[in-house]
């Protein structure tokens, strides 16, 4: 939440989107409003129903991809966030010049 915070909310050209692992819907829920989660959610239960999502995330748990405008893959990682955020941080500074 904190990196969201910092380095997304702010960003307008930047949208989280957040697509659950989570079996149990009740589960991911309190989940998400307990950590006051501010972003859009796709439910477990859709996950499967998207092409998209199959497509472009990556196996594992957490996974985690960065794409852009037009749905091309500018990073993608499973299991650690950081060379998603090394990308967007490096987009960010590309934008900032």
């Amino acid at each position: 939440m904190e990196y969201y915070n910092k380095e997304i909310a702010g960003n307008a050209n930047v949208e989280l989107i957040w697509a659950t692992a989570d079996n149990s819907e009740d589960a991911m829920e309190t989940w998400a409003k307990k950590e006051k989660f501010p972003w859009p959610t796709i439910k477990f239960k859709s996950v499967d129903k998207l092409d998209v999502i199959q497509k472009l995330a990556p196996r594992g748990v957490p996974g985690y991809v960065l794409v852009d405008a037009e749905g091309e893959v500018l990073a993608s990682s499973a299991g650690s966030s950081e060379p998603v955020k090394q990308k967007l941080k490096e987009l960010t500074k590309e934008t900032e010049a």
